[in-house]
């Protein structure tokens, strides 16, 4: 992990864009002795809160009928009262693409706080 660790800092050092994703890999480093291994951030305090000072917000839906239509259906409500968002919109429609829903069917999206929430009840 150290190792890792050092190849890290030196894109951090090169002006990569470098961050710990929560794996507590930097704080094992910092144990075997990489002494400057929190010089980069940690993937929430760089990007989601930021995110979270706006506004912006992740928020999450199951279906616990199982029924994958039953987010489907979710979806759908979503883009139509968040009507301006075409970012959110390629999101939603991307994931009903690209993912099967095993088990409980749920759904995750980073939303704002001027997209509708108070309308959408989330």
């Amino acid at each position: 992990m150290a190792d890792h660790v050092q190849a890290m800092l030196a894109f951090h050092e090169m002006g990569v864009p470098t961050f710990d994703y929560g794996n507590n890999i930097r704080q094992m480093a910092q144990e075997v002795g990489v002494s400057n291994a929190f010089d980069f951030p940690g993937f929430v305090p760089a990007y989601i809160r930021p995110l979270f000072c706006r506004g912006i917000g992740p928020f999450r839906w199951v279906a616990l009928s199982g029924d994958p239509q039953d987010i489907y259906k979710t979806d759908a409500k979503v883009k139509e009262i968040i009507k301006d968002d075409q970012h959110l919109h390629h999101w939603l429609d991307m994931g009903a693409r690209a993912h099967q829903l095993p088990g409980t069917a749920g759904a995750y999206l980073l939303v704002g706080l001027e997209c509708g929430k108070a309308r959408s009840g989330v």
